[in-house]
């Protein structure tokens, strides 16, 4: 059987909790994973300060068998002037990926998004990451905000990250407004003035 739990509720006294300890069993095997790198250099102790996290956890038939096998978090970056956006960070532990965790994982965190009011969601993807790529893009409508070229470099190999968004209020766009450092031409059009 597996629960979802957010993590965060249990602050501020996790070093007790068995779900602290399950998202340290979870960050162990990823701590240098090359898709997901928000947990390079970070406790259990920052993640939860940084974010707001849920585990996706298997309960075993005993406590030693059960385990963490998905991570999520929402992470709001600047509380003033963009409290209304979030990053979503996803992980699934490698002996359960390809069976469905990304995509409930992803679901999970849209849906959590809506209830706290927030309006753009954000994600960074590695460009060579075929299936989160497919998770946010295809299954859930995320578009590609910007291509950051040899933007990491992973044992000697540079890699691509793309930057995806996802709106999730209905009102239309903004009107793009083209800032430029030098005159614009005048085709013709009269201006008045002093």
């Amino acid at each position: 059987m597996v629960t979802v739990i957010r993590l965060t509720e249990k602050w501020p006294n996790p070093y007790d909790s068995r779900e602290y300890h399950l998202l340290d069993g979870l960050m162990d095997p990823l701590r240098f994973d090359r898709d997901f790198t928000f947990f390079f250099g970070r406790t259990p102790d920052d993640v939860m300060r940084e974010a707001e996290v849920w585990l996706w956890i298997e309960e075993g038939k005993t406590p030693w068998e059960t385990a963490a096998i998905a991570y999520g978090h929402i992470q709001i970056t600047d509380p003033i002037h963009k409290a209304h956006v979030a990053r979503l960070g996803v992980c699934v532990h490698p002996a359960h990926r390809q069976n469905g965790w990304g995509t409930q994982v992803v679901g999970r965190l849209i849906q959590e998004a809506q209830a706290m009011g927030l309006k753009k969601l954000v994600a960074t993807v590695f460009a060579d990451n075929k299936a989160m790529l497919h998770i946010y893009h295809d299954k859930f409508g995320f578009e590609i905000e910007g291509h950051y070229r040899r933007e990491e470099c992973w044992d000697g190999e540079y890699r691509d990250v793309l930057s995806l968004a996802k709106f999730l209020d209905t009102r239309p766009e903004p009107v793009n407004v083209m800032v430029t450092s030098t005159p614009m031409p005048n085709y013709g059009v009269r201006t008045y003035g002093g």
